[in-house]
C-alpha cells in the first residue's frame, strides 16, 4: 500500500511499499503518518516522528550468583538502552517461593522511576499459594526529556 493524504481512520497500521519514502510500519495518528521503525521518512504534510520499538527476551535456569554480595541463584536482562536491568532472584537455602522480581538501575546517578506496575515495589515473591505469577510491569523515568518507556511481561 502506498501513503496517501485521503481521509484514514486514526489508528490506521500499514506497510507502505511506496517509493517516496521509506518502506516500513506505518500508523496514522489523525493527522499525519507516523513510521515504527528508526529510519527516517516524511508524509502527510509534515516531519514524520520516530519511534523505535525493541522487544527482548530471556529463558533458561537460575545459576548461582554472589551478586551484591548475597550468595543465591539468578536470571537476569538488560534493556536494550543498557539503563535497567531485570534479575529474578532467590537467596541461598530459602524456600523456592522466596524468589524475587528486581528492577533495577543500571547506572550510577539516582533514576526516580514512575510505575504503574501494582507489583514493583511492594511484593517481590513471584509465587502466590505455591503458584508462579503472570505479572506485567510498565515503567518509565520522571525526566521529561526522556521518551523511553518500558513494559515487562514476566512468569516464572
Amino acid at each position: 500500500m502506498q501513503l496517501g493524504a485521503s481521509p484514514n481512520t486514526t489508528g490506521l497500521l500499514i506497510y507502505n511499499t511506496g517509493p517516496t519514502i521509506n518502506p516500513g510500519y506505518y500508523f496514522w495518528n489523525g493527522t499525519e503518518w507516523r513510521i515504527f521503525n528508526t529510519s527516517s521518512g516524511g508524509g502527510g504534510g509534515g516531519s514524520t516522528a520516530l519511534a523505535s520499538v525493541e522487544s527482548i527476551a530471556v529463558m533458561g535456569p537460575l545459576t548461582a550468583t554472589s551478586d551484591n554480595g548475597r550468595t543465591g541463584y539468578a536470571i537476569s536482562i538488560n534493556t536494550p538502552d543498557g539503563k535497567f536491568s531485570v534479575r529474578c532472584f532467590i537467596p541461598t537455602s530459602t524456600a523456592f517461593a522466596d524468589v524475587n522480581l528486581q528492577i533495577r538501575n543500571n547506572s550510577t546517578a539516582v533514576v526516580e522511576v514512575i510505575s504503574n506496575g501494582h507489583y514493583l515495589w511492594g511484593d517481590p515473591g513471584v509465587y502466590a499459594g505455591g503458584m508462579p505469577e503472570q505479572r506485567i510491569y510498565a515503567w518509565t523515568t520522571n525526566n521529561g526529556a526522556d521518551k523511553s518507556f518500558y513494559k515487562m511481561y514476566f512468569m516464572m
